[in-house]
């Protein structure tokens, strides 16, 4: 694994943070999860993972 592959896999595991938060939100607060919620983790997500050209390995 080079440097850059290592860094590409810290950026994204510092991602799921808003993922886990809603899902503790939910677990320990009782929130919904709503659609939008959803979308925007979605959207974070696979921007990152554009960003850091992870689909140019398939």
């Amino acid at each position: 694994m080079s440097i850059l592959d290592l860094l590409t896999l810290l950026l994204l595991s510092a991602l799921w943070g808003p993922l886990f938060a809603m899902m503790w939100g939910a677990i320990a607060l009782q929130e919904p999860i709503t659609e939008s919620m959803i979308v925007g983790c979605s959207l974070i997500l696979l921007g990152t993972a554009i960003a850091n050209e992870l689909f140019s390995k398939l």
